[in-house]
C-alpha cells in the first residue's frame, strides 16, 4: 500500500546536486527533485493515503481469520469465503465445476442479494414504521451505513454497488413515509 512518511529532519542541510549525492547513512534523496537532505533523520509515523481503503481491507483479513478458525473443512472455509467476502478467486477447481454444473454459480458471487439479505435481517428485529420518526430515522441511517460497510467489504463490485445505492434510496423514502 502506498504511504507518505512523516520525517524530522536535525542539522538539516538542502544541497542541489547535479552528480549522484554523497551515500552516507544519514542522506536522503527526495523524490522527484535533484535536491538530497543530509542531517540526522527521525521517523515519526505514516500517513495513510487510503485509510477507508485500508481499514476494509484489513477487516476483511480478520473476517478471512475468523472463517479459518470456525470452519475446520478446507471446501467449507472456500464458499464461506465466496458467499461472505465475495472471494471467488480461492475456489478448488472442483467446487467451481459442481456450481457450474448445477447452475449455481451465480449463488457464491456476491450481488444484490446477498445486499438485500443484509438490508433485510435487520428488519427481522426491528420494524421501522413502528419506530418514533427520530428512531426510525437514525436505524436507517444505520443500517445504510452497514450497507455500505459491506459493499466495501465485499469489495465494491458493480452489481453490489447498484444494489447498495437502491437500498439506501429504498431506506430514505423509508425514512420520509
Amino acid at each position: 500500500f502506498p504511504v507518505t512518511i512523516a520525517v524530522q529532519l536535525e542539522n538539516w542541510k538542502i544541497h542541489r546536486n547535479k552528480s549522484p549525492p554523497i551515500k552516507t547513512p544519514n542522506t536522503v534523496i527526495i523524490k522527484g527533485s535533484s535536491k538530497a537532505v543530509r542531517g540526522g533523520i527521525m521517523r515519526l509515523g505514516k500517513i495513510n493515503n487510503k485509510p477507508l481503503d485500508n481499514y476494509f481491507l484489513g477487516l476483511r483479513d480478520k473476517i478471512a481469520s475468523a472463517i479459518d478458525v470456525f470452519f475446520q473443512d478446507g471446501e467449507a472455509t472456500q464458499i464461506a469465503y465466496a458467499l461472505l467476502l465475495g472471494q471467488k478467486k480461492n475456489l478448488d477447481k472442483n467446487i467451481s465445476e459442481a456450481y457450474a454444473t448445477t447452475g449455481t454459480m451465480h449463488i457464491l458471487a456476491v450481488s444484490g442479494l446477498h445486499v438485500g439479505i443484509v438490508y433485510g435481517f435487520f428488519f427481522l428485529f426491528v420494524k421501522p414504521y413502528q419506530l418514533s420518526r427520530g428512531k426510525r430515522v437514525v436505524f436507517l441511517f444505520l443500517i445504510i451505513g452497514l450497507i455500505w460497510g459491506y459493499a466495501l467489504l465485499t469489495g465494491m463490485s458493480p452489481s453490489v454497488m447498484r444494489a447498495a445505492t437502491m437500498f439506501s434510496l429504498m431506506g430514505f423514502a423509508q425514512m420520509l413515509s
